[in-house]
């Protein structure tokens, strides 16, 4: 295995953890900070972030999705759910049709 495929699949991995590490803790600005440097990893090493870690967080502040301080709406016409921040306001189009 090459350098740079090492490099990524360690990338990779933690993305994964840091993840799980924002998931489970309930104080808000550690998860923010675990979000920040999953996105640092992901640019630094040019890596994706898979869909399902991309669609729980804000693009613009960093901040998780809430059930508590979010706003969620079905759009069933068009095919996309709605969710609107809490902290910045920031309104996200997650599509679920093709």
């Amino acid at each position: 295995m090459g350098k740079k495929e090492e490099i990524g699949r360690i990338a990779s991995e933690r993305i994964l953890v840091l993840y799980g590490q924002a998931k489970m803790t309930d104080d808000d600005e550690l998860s923010h900070t675990y979000i920040s440097m999953l996105r640092e990893i992901a640019k630094h090493c040019r890596k994706h972030i898979p869909t399902h870690i991309k669609n729980s967080f804000c693009k613009d502040c960093g901040r998780m999705f809430s059930r508590t301080e979010s706003s969620v709406r079905l759009s069933s016409s068009i095919g996309y759910v709605s969710v609107k921040c809490g902290h910045c306001g920031k309104e996200r189009h997650i599509f679920y049709k093709h």
